[in-house]
């Protein structure tokens, strides 16, 4: 069963800031997002558009987003907008979209979390490289547990169309060519270009922490840098926290990139 996957979105760590005097609307949308964080889907499903849409930020859900700071502001035609600060972005501005139906003002939350993805995927990072690197090789905690780079390993996947290479980051020094050799979670970087110079992590480009025999988890906040120090060889820089419990950071010298 996968992992809770990280995504570009917060709703886990939630700032509201509401004044005096907030329109009903307003109140609404401040219910909303304290709800959220909450994670009180009875609660939420007096709230939505769509009742039974609250079902996916339960806790069984798996439904999890990265962090962000949220602030209230002024009613618009679309329903109410928030700000959305975002560490390594700059602040934006975007609309919780509230209808109006028999039973009163509702969030509709599907038109919201549209609006709010268009906005975030339109916008650029403001460094090349939002997370430091430490000159070290690579090394951290992975699943709760230390993990340090042994050795890498590149397998081709054919997919009928067209051949892919698969690249992964062990922490132990274990035959990968037989299935179940390797016990110990390794890092899947196969989504990073390793052909580039690097930059941040998001939607295309993230890493994949595979915990044997099939968890995994998508890491889609972080930092790599990809510098060539050899006629055959490149350095691959990781930086990333997921939690307190999973986190990598440092260098590691692969082979160069077919």
């Amino acid at each position: 069963m996968n992992r809770k996957l990280i995504t570009s979105l917060s709703l886990i760590s939630l700032t509201l800031l509401v004044g005096c005097g907030d329109s009903e609307k307003q109140i609404l949308v401040k219910n909303y997002y304290e709800a959220m964080q909450a994670k009180d889907v009875e609660r939420l499903k007096s709230l939505l558009k769509t009742p039974k849409n609250a079902e996916m930020f339960s806790p069984e859900s798996g439904f999890s987003m990265t962090s962000n700071n949220f602030e209230v502001q002024d009613d618009v035609a679309e329903g109410v907008n928030v700000k959305y600060a975002r560490f390594c972005y700059a602040d934006l501005i975007v609309p919780t979209v509230v209808i109006s139906t028999e039973n009163g003002y509702k969030v509709d939350l599907m038109a919201t979390m549209k609006g709010q993805f268009k906005a975030m995927k339109e916008t650029k990072p403001l460094k090349k490289y939002c997370y430091e690197f430490e000159d070290t090789p690579l090394n951290g905690q992975i699943n709760g547990k230390p993990w340090s780079f042994v050795k890498s390993y590149a397998r081709e996947i054919n997919w009928g169309t067209e051949i892919t290479t698969s690249t992964s980051f062990y922490s132990e020094d274990c035959d990968t060519e037989t299935y179940g050799s390797c016990k110990a979670p390794s890092l899947i970087i196969s989504n990073l270009d390793l052909t580039s110079e690097g930059g941040n992590f998001g939607g295309k480009e993230n890493i994949t922490v595979h915990i044997p025999p099939g968890d995994n988890e998508v890491i889609s906040q972080g930092s790599y840098r990809i510098s060539h120090v050899e006629q055959n060889k490149v350095k691959v820089e990781l930086s990333f926290k997921a939690d307190n419990g999973n986190f990598v950071n440092g260098y590691a010298l692969i082979d160069q990139p077919k």
